[in-house]
């Protein structure tokens, strides 16, 4: 059965991003040192609703950045859609095995933005 504990983890949100455009001298700083121009950070203390933050030495670079965030997007979908696959025999079994995919959410973006980095920015 799939029990509704699931609904929260179906339900992927990704917020308006929090832009801010900063000096050439601020962004490596901003950008954890992997990149020069512009990154979008996303925040990962919430369960699968995360508020993006945009960081760009020019709004050139908006486009871009909204490129990550489409894949990011996509990675969420795509694991709310396979913790939602499985079928158990009891609430219980179903109940933790969503409590394990919360725990493992944070872990799992990391590895969502490590994909989309080296997909758009070779790296």
């Amino acid at each position: 059965m799939h029990a509704i504990v699931f609904a929260a983890l179906l339900s992927v949100e990704i917020a308006t991003p929090q832009r801010s455009t900063i000096s050439q001298s601020q962004i490596e700083a901003f950008c954890n040192g992997k990149s020069n121009l512009a990154c979008t950070i996303f925040d990962e203390k919430t369960r699968l609703r995360t508020v993006p933050r945009m960081y760009l030495t020019s709004p050139h670079w908006m486009r871009h950045e909204g490129l990550h965030i489409a894949d990011m997007l996509y990675s969420f979908r795509a694991y709310a859609n396979e913790t939602d696959a499985d079928t158990f025999a009891s609430r219980g079994e179903c109940e933790s095995h969503a409590l394990e995919a919360i725990r493992r959410f944070p872990e799992a973006l990391r590895e969502f933005q490590r994909a989309t980095t080296l997909l758009r920015d070779g790296r």
